[in-house]
């Protein structure tokens, strides 16, 4: 405004020569976007290409996952095919998210929400918080191949457990959130689905909150769905980063170790995780854990095979989540048999 617009409105100069400073104003301002876009880091790696294979279904699912997951904390340059690739990660997010059904803030009821085979007789349903709808990508691959109808009614920053929450972004407390809880389990227990599999994000509430507080909420919601052992699992919060895994992939991109991170740092809350796990299984629910599919015995890789894990600091992309389709339909799927006293009536 000072070094250009006003001396400009005080200059007083014919057409032809206007026309002339405007052009070459114009050739220095591309010549800086070419020199801005020339000099730009890159994000892409420059390690050799590599190729996530595709996980066997069954028990071989468990076995392909754990030595991908070892191999990924081996590697040093990251790929030059890495999907997504750092810049991109942010993007990397399950279609609810894009289309309402993953609820906003101040949402509180979705529509049909249906994914996997949209026509099928069995119904599985995905309920809780982001920590549970960033597996819609492996339950849409499941749904499809094994005859599923998969309803994704989730909400974000809104946990399961059965407590109010305050959200900072709305500086208030989250009263949509318990709106949409109660709203939706009646649905749910409408619907009479064959399987629903519930998680959530241990980090949303408060750390004042006890774990035995946290834990408690999350069996009074389990029993609140008023389904029949063998009907429901709790899958459990996924391990986290704690910090935005693409942004140090990114500046790491000679030595993607550097950005692994430690399994026993994994939860923010590690006794609420315990006490979540021990309390559901107490009210006769199963508990499928995934960290086997995202860390090894002591570490946690930032890229296993080509694919980039996380797309933030505490969710997994999307080509990720699909690729562990297998290995989760098969854990789901035991937990629920094995949970069972009988054959439920539609069995998952």
């Amino acid at each position: 405004y000072l070094l250009v617009e006003e001396p400009a409105r005080r200059i007083r100069l014919p057409t032809l020569r206007w026309l002339g400073v405007g052009v070459l104003l114009s050739g220095t301002v591309v010549a800086s976007a070419v020199l801005v876009v020339v000099l730009a880091p890159t994000t892409t790696g420059s390690g050799a290409a590599a190729r996530l294979a595709p996980a066997a279904p069954g028990a071989q699912a468990h076995l392909a996952v754990r030595r991908a997951v070892a191999a990924g904390l081996e590697v040093k340059a990251v790929p030059r095919n890495v999907t997504p690739a750092p810049a991109d990660a942010a993007d990397s997010l399950p279609p609810t998210s894009r289309n309402g059904c993953h609820a906003g803030f101040a949402a509180v009821s979705q529509g049909a929400c249906a994914y996997g085979d949209v026509a099928a007789r069995r119904t599985v349903v995905l309920f809780g918080d982001s920590h549970v709808e960033q597996w819609l990508p492996a339950f849409d691959a499941v749904g499809s191949r094994q005859r599923l109808r998969v309803v994704s009614w989730t909400k974000a920053a809104c946990p399961a457990a059965g407590l109010p929450v305050r959200n900072p972004a709305l500086n208030r407390a989250y009263v949509e959130c318990d709106q949409w809880r109660t709203a939706t389990i009646d649905k749910i227990r409408r619907l009479r689905p064959a399987l629903v599999v519930v998680g959530q994000s241990e980090n949303v509430a408060s750390s004042s909150v006890p774990p035995d507080t946290f834990a408690a909420a999350t069996v009074a919601t389990v029993r609140r769905l008023g389904l029949p052992a063998g009907r429901m699992i709790y899958l459990h919060d996924i391990p986290i980063p704690g910090e935005d895994l693409p942004g140090c992939v990114a500046d790491n991109l000679e030595d993607v170790g550097a950005c692994g991170f430690a399994r026993s740092d994994a939860y923010t809350y590690p006794d609420r995780h315990e006490a979540v796990a021990s309390a559901v299984r107490a009210a006769d629910v199963r508990v499928v854990d995934p960290a086997d599919w995202l860390c090894a015995e002591e570490r946690c890789p930032a890229v296993v095979g080509n694919v980039l894990v996380y797309r933030n600091e505490s969710h997994i992309t999307v080509p990720y989540s699909r690729w562990l389709a297998p290995a989760l339909w098969s854990s789901v799927r035991d937990a629920a048999r094995a949970s069972a006293p009988s054959p439920p009536t539609q069995e998952p």
